[in-house]
């Protein structure tokens, strides 16, 4: 294999080999998106000439071409190959397939992807359904008062519209290979207010948690950690700041209703839900007389 260099004013020369191309295939790198693919017509190319670094092509032992590559900066360019099996043996097997779809060997390769990535999706709802379960099945406050402490599960991903989509945040796991954040975490709180909707009013707030309210708590973060005097918090030491946020919980609006699981409702001083948290749990284990039948308490999920 050798590399021959094509001057780019050798215009009939390039228009010959653009004909015999049997796919052209471009690329650049993008910051956000990373590498991205993109195809151009013959007549494209030859309109951008000027602006290519360099065109050379690949040249096999017998001195037919295997691909001609027209080079842009840092790497970006535009390649046209000649030759399919020339292509199979240098692209790897997603890279051949992206180029020609339609060959058996492409066609063969995109079956098997499309089949792990759907048997992985299964597994991961399966996962998530046992998850739900498992959450919908343990232990609940018998009932919420002012000054109660809670754990509950906030996604990550924030300032949904709906309680639904928080549910699908938080029965996903805690932390997924490739990721560096968290899908979700169990944060404690401490009851501010607890304010009770018919079912009417407690579908529609789960159906539009980003519309203003009156009627939820002013919520915050508050801790068990005392800072002396009245800096700003980045003013504090960094052993201060740290044990301040090592103890620190929501303050938030428990919302329940008859038949429905609670939502946790921190607004962080804003006039929606800003934060919601699901699944509340005591923050320590509550003790019920052993001569107290205990019922069921039937919920539904949100």
């Amino acid at each position: 294999m050798s590399y021959v260099t094509i001057r780019r004013n050798a215009i009939k020369k390039i228009t010959s080999l653009l004909a015999q191309a049997v796919a052209i295939e471009g690329s650049y790198y993008d910051d956000l998106d990373g590498t991205v693919y993109f195809t151009k017509t013959p007549e494209q190319i030859l309109a951008d000439l000027p602006r290519y670094d360099r065109i050379y092509a690949t040249t096999k032992e017998d001195g037919s071409i295997e691909d001609v590559h027209f080079s842009l900066y840092r790497g970006n360019g535009i390649t046209a190959w000649m030759d399919i099996e020339s292509a199979r043996a240098r692209l790897n097997a997603a890279g051949f397939a992206r180029v020609f779809p339609n060959d058996p060997q492409s066609l063969a390769y995109t079956a098997a992807i499309t089949a792990k990535k759907e048997a992985a999706e299964k597994a991961k709802r399966d996962a998530a359904e046992q998850e739900e379960g498992r959450l919908n099945a343990q232990a609940e406050p018998y009932s919420y008062a002012i000054g109660d402490r809670i754990y509950a599960r906030f996604a990550s991903l924030n300032k949904r519209g709906t309680a639904e989509e928080y549910r699908a945040e938080c029965v996903k796991p805690e932390q997924e290979e490739g990721r560096k954040s968290c899908n979700w975490s169990r944060d404690l709180c401490e009851v501010e207010k607890v304010l009770e909707l018919t079912p009417a009013e407690f579908g529609n707030l789960c159906n539009n948690l980003m519309e203003s309210r009156t009627d939820i708590g002013n919520g915050g973060t508050n801790s068990d950690y005392e800072l002396e005097g009245e800096k700003e918090f980045w003013q504090y030491g960094e052993d201060e700041r740290n044990q301040f946020i090592a103890q620190s919980y929501h303050l938030v609006t428990v919302v329940t209703c008859p038949g429905c699981r609670p939502l946790v409702i921190d607004a962080q001083g804003y006039s929606y839900p800003r934060y919601v948290g699901l699944w509340p749990e005591p923050a320590t284990p509550v003790n019920i007389p052993s001569n107290v039948i205990q019922f069921p308490l039937m919920r539904t999920v949100h």
